[in-house]
């Protein structure tokens, strides 16, 4: 994960967090005495052999349904499983999924505007008399066309031996020479076409370079081609906000289902003189 990434999905856990854990109002069943005086008064009944009042126990929370599939619930749609728990937390785990749904489908739609642009400025001017009917290329073929101003021949012989483009000025002659390298020739000599190494650096030059299908040229056309990298620049921009809002989502689920399973495994009872008691259940199977 990238650091703007483990930023967004860290600040989208902080603010789901502090809204799960705002405490719920306090209720007018409850006693205000202390935890402490509370306690003194239970021993000093149960001293005198007075037998303690049965505890209140909390509110049923939503009769009829199967708090078991909370978490499930809370999975599909964050607050889901909150609301059948009883629990005051819904609105912010819905609230959060909305605007972060909003936020996704924004970027996104702004991602695919932009997309449409940059390939519409490709086609309609780097490629309109080199390859016009060439097939559309990856994201990495749009983001060279933005750093090299033409690709060049995918080979320099019309027929015969397959000749690798030279001109370093262009992406296919920067890539023979990478592919010259790697396999231990020195560009600047005569290429040694019958060994093993230069069939290497063909073979690595031909599945690498832009072919003639793909070929572009921004000469004579640098102001569209500055409207193309701007077009490309915001298309990262969206792409990486989409990310982030996608990954918000994310935690928001897993928050959620997380939220509503530790609800379900707690049960809380009300002794009448205002202790809270906490009791957490876990299933463990019987051995045989």
């Amino acid at each position: 994960m990238s650091p703007p990434i483990a930023r967004g999905v860290t600040f989208a856990v902080a603010v789901v967090c502090m809204a799960v854990a705002m405490p719920e109002p306090a209720t007018a069943q409850r006693p205000h005495a202390t935890g402490v005086q509370a306690w003194r008064d239970e021993r000093a009944r149960g001293s005198a052999g007075a037998p303690l009042p049965e505890p209140r126990r909390a509110a049923p929370r939503r009769p009829g349904v199967n708090l078991a599939l909370a978490p499930l619930a809370s999975a599909v749609v964050p607050g889901l499983g909150q609301a059948m728990l009883g629990q005051d937390r819904t609105a912010a785990y819905l609230a959060a999924e909305i605007y972060l749904w909003a936020q996704y489908m924004t970027y996104r739609s702004e991602l695919l505007e932009q997309r449409r642009a940059y390939r519409d400025l490709a086609r309609g001017v780097a490629r309109v008399t080199l390859s016009p009917t060439g097939p559309d290329g990856d994201w990495d073929y749009y983001e060279v066309m933005a750093r090299w101003l033409e690709s060049g021949a995918y080979s320099r012989a019309e027929a015969g031996p397959f000749i690798p483009e030279s001109d370093t000025a262009t992406y296919n002659g920067w890539m023979w020479t990478r592919a010259q390298r790697l396999y231990g020739i020195d560009p600047a000599q005569p290429a040694p076409t019958g060994s093993a190494g230069y069939a290497r650096a063909v073979a690595y030059y031909q599945a690498h370079a832009v072919t003639d299908a793909q070929r572009w040229s921004w000469r004579n056309a640098l102001l569209e081609r500055d409207l193309y990298r701007r077009a490309i620049g915001l298309a990262n921009d969206s792409f990486r906000r989409a990310t982030l809002a996608r990954s918000a989502l994310i935690a928001n689920h897993l928050l959620s289902t997380v939220d509503a399973f530790t609800t379900w495994r707690l049960s809380t009872s009300i002794s009448p003189s205002g202790v809270t008691h906490i009791t957490a259940t876990v299933p463990i199977p019987a051995w045989r």
